[in-house]
């Protein structure tokens, strides 16, 4: 059994940092993840590595930037970031890989996801939809990615 980080309330700057903490962790797992020495799944794997870092890399401008009203603002939610990160398959194949990135990011969008509907009306609330729509854009990055190292 895994523990979840299942919060009520929070500041969004308490919210930003545990995202950040989580993307670095996937980014950390990509690192050292063990991938068997083809090619195809060696070179997405860079990429992917590549793509997360930028993730991790935009969340902390967002932290670092926003303005104090909005990192103040306090936020209710209840979407969760896994503690530890589920593994991946034993063995990584391309297809293994791209499914346990999409896995692991999908708390991270519904997290972004549920906090912008709950900070309705501030501005905390387009920090949080933008968020939203740049984890929806990494995904997508990934997708395509894959799709590149599908047709090596």
């Amino acid at each position: 059994m895994t523990r979840t980080d299942r919060d009520t309330f929070r500041t969004a700057r308490e919210v930003l940092a545990r995202a950040i903490a989580y993307s670095d962790s996937i980014e950390q797992r990509l690192g050292h993840a063990d991938v068997p020495e083809r090619a195809r799944t060696s070179l997405l794997q860079s990429a992917f590595a590549a793509e997360q870092s930028k993730l991790t890399q935009s969340l902390n401008r967002y932290l670092d930037e926003a303005p104090g009203e909005v990192l103040d603002t306090f936020v209710q939610y209840s979407a969760s970031l896994p503690d530890p990160l589920p593994e991946p398959a034993s063995s990584f194949t391309p297809e293994s890989l791209t499914q346990w990135l999409l896995d692991v990011h999908q708390p991270l969008h519904e997290l972004f996801a549920e906090v912008a509907d709950a900070v309705v009306a501030t501005p905390a609330q387009n920090v949080f939809e933008n968020l939203t729509e740049f984890t929806r854009t990494h995904e997508m990055h990934i997708v395509q990615a894959a799709d590149g190292a599908q047709d090596l």
